[in-house]
């Protein structure tokens, strides 16, 4: 027990000690953090001292240093300045850490220490005294064991004794009673046995009372010691079981307390310092995501503006009085001026093709490259997420990791090089795209103010005839439907024309000027021009008879696509125009011929005079000029999607050179023979290039004339020939419902009404009246060729030399007839389109 309490002592002392060295510990560890911190305040400070200085590399300069002055001018900057400031800031919460580290905690640590020291001393003397108390009642109990054993021996002994005595006197009452009998024989011995009886009896009775004695005594001392043990027990069990552990307490006292304070204030001072950190991070963050290089770049401009700004344009000096300021195309140039003219053109075409390529794979290497450089930067953050200890850092540097970087290094490199090879290409094609662009745009000028000039004498007699002559406002009768957008079917009943005016006059007018024209319906004419042509439609004037020349043709053209797409409801509804084409499959051409004299049998009967007319113009320019492989318009297909088929395998040229971006873009380059084996796309074509097959693009190669057979618009083809073909016009039975058409009569508003001929032998003879009149018109065209050739009118009925003929009266106007005459001289015009390719007036809905 004696051990055990010197352990206790020893114990405490122990824990008091432990105490003292932790918070010397962690007074010593707030001393040395608040020098590192103060240390790394300084040197943060004298970073960014370093860098705001003015003699940094970014104040070496004027220019610079205006920019320094005010870093919001651009983004890269103000992130700079939002960097310094923030380890700025980060600097100055790093010295208050270091006054909290090394002032108030350091300092309450050793307040904390010495308290622990005094109360653990008064602890252990507390603590002393109780253990000495207890030793004083466990020898108060050894006393009590001790007196209760002598006193229990005594009485044993005297118990002894009395049992003895009792013993002698049961003897010697034996022997009085032994002695009784032989009374009579001796008579002198009785006195002497009655004294030894009293003897005995006293001595037993002395002997009982000392026994008696002895045994209160022995009681006594047994309560005395009985007594003495239930409180030593109580009072060791209090000690071990309450007085130690309060006295652990009263170690304790307020130590935990202050100890979890300190940490408290630690935490709150670095929860501060973080959440300085945090706000400055934010702050950068914000400055990052408004990263903006187009802002940038413009604020660079507008402050070196006189550096970039454009210099003042080359004017035309002339030589010695020299008065002609612009290109001159005279009679004498024009055949070398016309073909390098063309040579312009299509080269202009090649290179913006070229140049639209080379920018697509610009792009595309922009973004490899973008993605390659956040690639790297996100692997940094992702080694940080995993695990922030020291061993997952050096682990991020071995050696696989470096190879990795390594080769991520040589592919930024290579694509960074085949970026700037791009790039120079795409410059060096965008200047030479912009040169051809200023010498075409100069030629055209020249060659259109050329015509012009040599048209204005001869036409200006003509035009003014002409002007006063068609610009009479259409009758109020004829502003009940609209023109462009909408019904043709009730236009024709309200006007009265057959064929309504834009229709036949815009076929006139490509007839008569468009034939030698290439891209007819696939050159896109000037908007402006177009607004203004069919406003005049619109108003009821003709404005083709004056004001409009050959340099209008895609204009003209254009006013025809225009009109046939926005009619409401159009020509072939969506049902129908399928339909069409899928008659197209057909091989057998009699199967093929009736189905498509059903379909258009659901027509209603102007439209199909309109389409009549529009398929015979059609036709006839194909079979006069042959005009199928070079300049044959294309008819748009709409919304419906337009496949070609080849027959058999095709073999192409690569007119340019193409390096494919995917796995299946094939790479060739100029004048490789390509085998291509079906259209993919409007784009594309699936094919082979040195045994490697893939994706083949459209623009890039050049097609043998007859290898394409578009799908889309062979039910149109079909249904120009049964126009034209007498098969066509013996099976076109749709013709026989009369569709009886209404016509303002003129002033007094009296509606005429027309009949559409329903005989077989009647559509025979409109056809060979539409025959007839486009000879008329072929004739005119061919005497005014023959006339610019200086040979001499074709014909008699060719126009004589001018600008332009007089219309024929067979193609008059057909809204001044009363009825849609079919006798030879019926109106007609032809065109040079087939129905066919992208720019179709005909679009179906």
């Amino acid at each position: 027990m004696r051990w055990q309490l010197s352990e206790q002592l020893r114990c405490l002392e122990l824990q008091g000690e432990l105490r003292r060295e932790l918070l010397q510990e962690l007074a010593e560890f707030m001393r040395r953090r608040a020098e590192v911190e103060l240390e790394y305040s300084r040197g943060l400070e004298k970073l960014v001292e370093r860098f705001s200085s003015r003699g940094g590399r970014l104040g070496g300069s004027r220019e610079h240093q205006s920019f320094r002055k005010e870093p919001s001018l651009l983004s890269s900057l103000h992130c700079w300045a939002v960097l310094l400031q923030q380890t700025r800031q980060q600097s100055r919460d790093s010295a208050a850490l270091s006054e909290v580290l090394a002032g108030p905690l350091a300092q309450r640590l050793s307040h904390i220490a010495e308290d622990v020291g005094r109360i653990v001393k008064k602890s252990k003397d507390l603590e002393q005294q109780l253990q000495e108390e207890l030793l004083e009642v466990v020898s108060e109990l050894q006393t009590a064991k001790k007196t209760y054993q002598v006193y229990h021996t005594e009485s044993m002994n005297a118990e002894a004794k009395l049992r003895e005595a009792e013993r002698q006197e049961e003897k010697r009452a034996g022997r009085s009673a032994a002695a009784a009998a032989t009374a009579t024989t001796s008579t002198e011995a009785g006195p002497l046995r009655k004294s030894s009886l009293k003897k005995g009896s006293r001595l037993v009775e002395k002997r009982q009372a000392k026994f008696l004695e002895h045994k209160l005594k022995c009681t006594k001392a047994r309560n005395e010691y009985l007594l003495s043990l239930a409180s030593v027990n109580a009072a060791v069990s209090n000690y071990y079981l309450h007085d130690v552990l309060d006295l652990m307490d009263c170690c304790d006292t307020g130590f935990h307390l202050a100890l979890g304070q300190v940490f408290r204030s630690y935490t709150a001072a670095e929860s501060r310092t973080q959440a300085s950190q945090m706000q400055g991070l934010g702050s950068l963050e914000e400055a990052v995501e408004a990263l903006d290089p187009p802002g940038d770049k413009a604020k660079v401009l507008e402050v070196h503006a006189v550096a970039f700004c454009p210099p003042l344009r080359f004017d035309y000096q002339p030589h010695e009085g020299d008065e002609v300021a612009d290109i001159r195309v005279e009679v004498e140039l024009r055949d070398e001026i016309l073909p390098r003219a063309q040579n312009i053109q299509s080269r202009l075409d090649r290179q913006t093709i070229e140049t639209e390529e080379v920018n697509k794979t610009l792009k595309a290497t922009l973004q490899a490259l973008l993605e390659v450089m956040a690639l790297e930067d996100g692997e940094v953050v992702d080694s940080f997420q995993a695990s922030p200890s020291t061993e997952s850092l050096k682990s991020t540097n071995s050696d696989p990791g470096a190879r990795q970087a390594g080769r991520r290094r040589g592919q930024q490199q290579e694509t960074e090089t085949f970026y700037i090879t791009k790039l120079q290409e795409y410059l060096s094609g965008r200047s030479i795209l912009a040169k051809l662009q200023a010498k075409h745009e100069k030629l055209q000028e020249a060659i259109q103010r050329g015509d012009k000039e040599e048209q204005e004498v001869s036409w200006a007699q003509y035009t003014q005839r002409k002007f006063q002559k068609s610009r009479h406002a259409r009758p109020s009768s004829q502003y009940n439907q609209k023109l462009f957008g909408g019904d043709m079917e009730k236009f024709i009943q309200s006007s009265g024309q057959p064929v309504p005016l834009v229709v036949e006059s815009c076929i006139r007018f490509i007839n008569l000027n468009g034939l030698q024209h290439e891209g007819i319906f696939r050159v896109s004419g000037a908007q402006p021009r177009i607004s203004e042509i069919r406003d005049a439609f619109e108003r009821g004037e003709d404005p083709l008879v004056e004001g409009c020349t050959a340099r209008d043709l895609d204009s003209v053209a254009g006013v025809l696509k225009l009109y046939f797409r926005s009619l409401d409801p159009p020509l072939f509804s969506s049902d129908l125009f399928t339909e069409l084409l899928a008659s197209a499959e057909l091989e057998a051409t009699e199967e093929r011929v009736e189905l498509v004299s059903r379909l258009l049998a659901q027509l209603p009967g102007p439209v199909l005079v309109v389409l009549r007319y529009l398929f015979t113009f059609l036709n006839q320019d194909t079979q006069v000029e042959g005009l199928a492989g070079d300049n044959e318009p294309e008819l748009e297909a709409g919304t419906l999607a337009q496949e070609d088929v080849l027959e058999g395998v095709v073999e192409a040229v690569a007119c340019f050179a193409y390096t494919g971006r995917t796995a299946k873009e094939l790479s060739f380059q100029r004048g490789d023979v390509l085998r291509l084996h079906e259209r993919a796309s409007s784009d594309w074509w699936w094919g082979e290039c040195a045994g490697n097959r893939g994706l083949i693009p459209h623009k890039y190669i050049t097609l043998p004339g007859g290898a394409e057979k578009p799908s889309v618009g062979q039910g149109l083809q079909a249904a120009g020939e049964l126009v034209s073909s007498p098969e066509g016009l013996l099976a076109m039975e749709f013709f026989h419902r009369p569709e009886p058409c209404t016509s303002p009569g003129g002033p007094s508003g009296h509606r005429r009404h027309f009949v559409v001929p329903t005989s077989p032998d009647r559509h025979v003879e409109v056809d060979k009246a539409v025959a007839q009149t486009m000879d008329s018109v072929f004739k005119e065209l061919l005497g005014k060729a023959a006339v610019r050739q200086g040979l001499g009118p074709a014909s008699t009925s060719s126009p004589g030399p001018g600008p332009r003929s007089p219309r024929l009266p067979g193609c008059s106007r057909l809204g001044k007839h009363k009825g849609f005459s079919r006798s030879p001289g019926a109106p007609t015009s032809p065109s040079t389109s087939h129905p066919q390719g992208p720019d179709s007036p005909l679009k179906p809905h």
